[in-house]
């Protein structure tokens, strides 16, 4: 397992690690406030151990297909 971030600074999409050994989406907006919101739908009772980057995805061109037009 990849090492937790207690208080991500960067906007982005992240996994919130939850004490229950669950992961669910979070998202990290600074836009609304100084230090940024970070939004997610975890559970009351679950504390959050620390959060993992979800890696960007790469756009991929599609190509037309091959003897059409």
């Amino acid at each position: 397992m990849s090492r937790l971030i207690k208080n991500p600074k960067e906007e982005g999409e992240y996994l919130a690690h939850g004490s229950d050994g669950k992961t669910y989406h979070a998202t990290k907006v600074n836009k609304y406030m100084p230090g940024g919101v970070m939004f997610f739908a975890i559970p009351a009772n679950i504390q959050i151990l620390g959060y993992t980057r979800v890696a960007k995805q790469k756009k991929l061109k599609e190509k037309p297909p091959k003897g059409g037009k």
